[in-house]
């Protein structure tokens, strides 16, 4: 499971439009994997908007989508995005397009409140 480059790229731009780009502390595509890294060896990445943000998509979308999101996908053998998923379930279920962008805004919204109650960012005047 792996969010493709287009829901990475959206999801970094809601984290650094939201004002917490300074908090970032992995950079690039292959971040998810270096946080990993990074958390089983405790070293501090628990306070990075983008990868709270992505373990936290992530791990609702597998609670919610099943086991199936850690397989491979039929046909051409890649990792399933969870945030294609969801919107795919979407608009399946619920007849409506945005499912996966408002997740994302609901999520990046959640972590902006936590940056600002922990003190990692002023807060709302």
């Amino acid at each position: 499971m792996k969010f493709c480059q287009p829901h990475w790229t959206a999801l970094r731009e809601m984290v650094i439009e939201k004002g917490m780009g300074a908090l970032i502390v992995s950079a690039g595509v292959d971040a998810p994997s270096r946080a990993l890294i990074d958390l089983l060896k405790d070293t501090e990445t628990r306070d990075d908007p983008l990868m709270t943000s992505y373990w936290a998509l992530s791990g609702r979308a597998l609670a919610i989508g099943g086991l199936y999101l850690m397989g491979v996908r039929p046909g051409d053998g890649g990792e399933y995005c969870p945030m294609c998923e969801v919107e795919e379930q979407g608009l399946r279920f619920e007849s409506r397009p945005g499912a996966a962008q408002a997740w994302m805004e609901g999520c990046t919204d959640s972590v902006l409140v936590y940056c600002r109650e922990n003190n990692l960012l002023p807060r709302a005047q």
